[in-house]
């Protein structure tokens, strides 16, 4: 029992960690401090990462973000980013660069 109580402990505060991170890199890229990453402010960012467009396309496309006819959709808020881009770009033994490959 208190080997499962233990590896809990653990992988919440391995959660938490991630968590803070992610935030970290969200506020970073939110440029007008509104919670939401518009189409534009994570296309930017992705571009100045060095991603080429083929990639920027299809993480905005995992984010949900699309901008049909020069008009861009809603952001994303934080646990959307959590959850649809931050898994690309968190630090890793693989490059943010090959993941978006998969």
């Amino acid at each position: 029992q208190d080997v499962i109580e233990s590896l809990n402990m653990h992988l919440h505060d391995a959660d938490e960690a991630v968590r803070r991170e992610g935030r970290q890199l969200f506020c970073a890229l939110d440029l007008d401090g509104n919670g939401v990453l518009s189409y534009m402010e994570l296309h930017t960012a992705l571009d100045g990462l060095g991603f080429v467009q083929e990639e920027i396309d299809l993480l905005l496309i995992r984010a949900g973000l699309t901008c049909d006819d020069d008009v861009p959709s809603h952001g994303i808020d934080f646990e959307a980013f959590l959850e649809g881009i931050w898994p690309i770009l968190a630090p890793g033994e693989e490059s943010p660069r090959d993941r978006v490959k998969r």
